[in-house]
């Protein structure tokens, strides 16, 4: 008579205990956090650079377009607050919008309305200046408003 073989296979399933859990959860606490720093401290000289880059390629395709100069000036002061808003973590997108008006407003006050040839070289400077600020503060407005709803909507989430 022929013995079958019986054969055995032994499933080991790792059961990590509770300190592997709190030690693996730290380290990844400790990466996301060191990475958040990092982004913390960059997203401002981060955010001037993608601001200056917009703002100077939207002024040429508007001018490219022939858009009149006042609504060009208050697009440009939208877009090169608005769009770089979104480097910043979304925690600090609204101070980071403000931080890019004035930003703005300092870059071409001193640039553009107060230059080496003394204060008001420039005609229409401050026209120019009062509708690049108009169209900044739609931009500061606008992430405002989605920065509230945002947490309203968070705290709808947590207290429900």
């Amino acid at each position: 008579m022929r013995e079958r073989l019986r054969f055995r296979f032994a499933v080991h399933v790792h059961r990590p205990r509770v300190a592997d859990l709190e030690s693996l959860g730290g380290i990844t606490r400790i990466m996301n956090t060191s990475a958040t720093s990092v982004w913390r401290v960059l997203q401002y000289p981060f955010g001037l650079v993608v601001a200056f880059v917009v703002s100077v390629l939207a002024a040429l395709m508007l001018l490219t377009l022939g858009i009149p100069l006042r609504l060009m000036h208050a697009s440009v002061g939208f877009l090169g607050v608005f769009l770089p808003s979104f480097c910043f973590l979304r925690s600090s997108r609204l101070l980071g919008s403000v931080f890019l008006l004035v930003a703005g407003v300092m870059f071409f006050y001193v640039r553009f309305v107060w230059s080496e040839t003394g204060p008001g070289s420039i005609p229409d400077g401050w026209m120019r200046l009062a509708f690049i600020c108009l169209g900044a503060t739609i931009a500061v407005a606008s992430h405002a408003i989605w920065h509230l709803a945002y947490l309203r909507d968070r705290h709808d989430t947590l207290g429900a």
